[in-house]
């Protein structure tokens, strides 16, 4: 067991290794996902990225040296389309996946690596698998940022705190609000 990032957390570190075959161990969360939108709730499926298993993951003894798991995301990530596919047909609207590995910096992986490890997963998990193939262009997708953000609120320390931690970088800063770069 190890601490989950800096946190009083813990969890079982998964070992893969190239040996490693990948799928779901139990439909628990499918079935609760069924159970809470019959009675009526509508529910939101927390679940960790394939970049971030990966990159909490150590390598197998029977790995040979150097073997990183992050290179088994291509094997991993059908798993994932098939528990979304399930979900979906569960009843869940979307389903959030968490990636705290790409914001930390305590993991020995390289940011780039995990950046475009993010990529990859984002080009087959990105958008749902059951939509219908059409011509029309693509929908901008659910988690796209907002072209506006919250106005800063009033701080003991100053009269105004920064919204810069909250706004996309594409987002300038001024003293009552943010407002898109021109």
């Amino acid at each position: 067991m190890t601490k989950w990032f800096d946190s009083n957390y813990h969890y079982l570190v998964p070992e893969i290794g190239p040996e490693t075959s990948f799928s779901l161990a139990s439909d628990r969360l499918v079935r609760e996902t069924e159970e809470s939108v019959a009675a009526g709730f509508r529910t939101r499926p927390v679940i960790v990225g394939p970049v971030t298993l990966l990159a909490l993951a150590k390598a197998s003894d029977a790995a040979l040296e150097g073997f990183s798991p992050l290179s088994r995301l291509e094997d991993l990530l059908p798993v994932y389309v098939d528990l979304l596919a399930r979900l979906k047909s569960a009843g869940a609207e979307w389903v959030q996946l968490d990636e705290p590995a790409l914001v930390s910096e305590s993991l020995p992986t390289d940011a780039a690596e995990l950046a475009a490890a993010a990529e990859r997963a984002l080009a087959v998990l990105g958008t749902p698998p059951i939509a219908p193939r059409s011509s029309s262009p693509r929908p901008t997708p659910r988690w796209a940022p907002p072209s506006r953000c919250s106005p800063p609120r009033p701080s003991r320390r100053s009269r105004w705190i920064s919204c810069a931690a909250t706004c996309p970088p594409r987002l300038r800063v001024s003293r009552t609000r943010c407002s898109s770069a021109a």
